[in-house]
């Protein structure tokens, strides 16, 4: 239900803010996109998983040359509460949902990986549907390249027993690797090549006063949840309405919510055919 009432907002004018994944594939997507960016208003796709303070810190460090040549990305979005074969709310009608843990979940690992790194050039990739009767798929794994020469895997799945909501992610350089775990929100492990090796990642405690978004919160290691990154992400959207900045890069405009249904999209080909498939974006 996200094309209609988001354009026909963008066209009266109003900025709009639409959930993730912006469409059901790759074409309603394109088409939100282009409807909205014509009218000329601020828009957001809601990937909040930007707006995770260890998620900014990292994209800082990377930005800083901390890690050197990115070589290794490492993504994966494990929930468990899809193992329930009476399961029949929108998110298992494809003509609602368009995918499972493919839109659901691995599109925020798309994402990330984009934020992060930077664009994914070619996928490789399994779609499996494990529970009979479901029209939408339980679970994927992908293995990517960059355009920047890294490399990566991409997983999702609604089925692993015993995960909540672990959005993990790892990402190596030739000077040094981060890692993150959204079930310890708060921290973001950090290891530099230049330091003993043998002491390995430290854990750093992102809630002290020139972090990011820290600012606008308590005292340092007053830690925030997941909800405050949505608080995150309105603020953003506000201050680009009020011209303080543009939504890009560090909010997903419209653009960035297509850019990763492409990437979805060639998941599934993928799987069908059993061949790599490149990526072009139009």
């Amino acid at each position: 239900m996200h094309a209609e009432p988001t354009i026909l907002a963008a066209q009266a004018g109003k900025h709009v803010l639409c959930e993730k994944p912006l469409g059901r594939d790759a074409e309603e997507s394109h088409h939100i996109w282009r409807e909205v960016d014509a009218t000329g208003v601020k828009h957001m796709c809601a990937f909040n998983y930007r707006f995770v303070p260890a998620v900014r810190l990292a994209r800082e460090l990377i930005e800083a040359g901390e890690l050197g040549e990115i070589r290794h990305f490492r993504g994966r979005y494990l929930q468990d509460w899809g193992d329930d074969p009476s399961l029949d709310t929108w998110r298992f009608h494809p003509g609602e949902a368009g995918s499972g843990a493919l839109g659901d979940l691995a599109t925020h690992v798309v994402d990330l990986s984009r934020y992060l790194v930077g664009e994914i050039a070619s996928v490789s990739a399994l779609v499996k549907t494990f529970l009979p009767g479901r029209e939408v798929d339980d679970a994927i794994e992908a293995a990517v390249e960059f355009e920047n020469g890294a490399i990566g895997t991409l997983e999702s799945t609604r089925l692993a027993l015993g995960r909540r909501n672990a959005f993990q992610w790892e990402i190596n350089g030739n000077k040094g690797s981060l890692a993150f775990d959204m079930e310890r929100l708060n921290e973001l492990q950090v290891f530099k090549a230049d330091g003993d090796r043998a002491r390995g990642f430290k854990t750093v405690l992102v809630s002290e006063g020139n972090h990011p978004f820290w600012q606008w919160w308590w005292p340092p290691g007053h830690i925030i949840g997941w909800g405050d990154t949505f608080v995150h992400e309105l603020r953003h959207l506000l201050a680009a309405i009020a011209g303080e900045h543009d939504v890009a890069p560090h909010g997903a405009t419209f653009e960035d919510g297509y850019r990763a249904a492409e990437v979805c999209d060639a998941i599934v080909r993928s799987s069908q055919s059993g061949r790599r498939e490149q990526i072009t974006y139009r």
